[in-house]
């Protein structure tokens, strides 16, 4: 998917295909400056930091900058992979964004039935 969007050559993309931490950030020339939407697809069900990632997010953002997520609802967040609501919303407020709503967004049908689509937005 990174080589597709890299292949656009749009003007204000920067792919980075690397760990967020505080260093990266520091040393990347993407980050140089503020966001004014940072989008997260299936990711965050599966980043072992997640708190310490979104912490990082939340410090790129611009003053009114939001926060998007869609990822695998699971009713355990001991299931390997996706998130619960309740830690999906919790990451959003701990991380400090004022406004969180965390809801099912959609459903998608699958060989092993439906599965349900979470998608977290925390606004500064």
């Amino acid at each position: 998917m990174i080589e597709e969007l890299d292949k656009k050559g749009l003007d204000n993309v920067e792919p980075v295909v690397d760990l967020l931490t505080r260093g990266l950030v520091a040393q990347h020339p993407a980050f140089r400056n503020q966001f004014d939407l940072v989008v997260a697809s299936s990711v965050c069900g599966f980043v072992d930091n997640l708190q310490d990632t979104v912490n990082v997010i939340y410090t790129l953002l611009d003053e009114f900058g939001m926060f998007v997520h869609w990822d695998w609802a699971v009713e355990s967040d001991d299931a390997g992979f996706g998130m619960t609501e309740k830690r999906a919303k919790e990451v959003l407020l701990n991380a400090g964004f004022e406004k969180v709503d965390v809801s099912i967004a959609f459903e998608i049908e699958s060989a092993k039935g439906p599965q349900k689509v979470l998608m977290g937005v925390g606004r500064k």
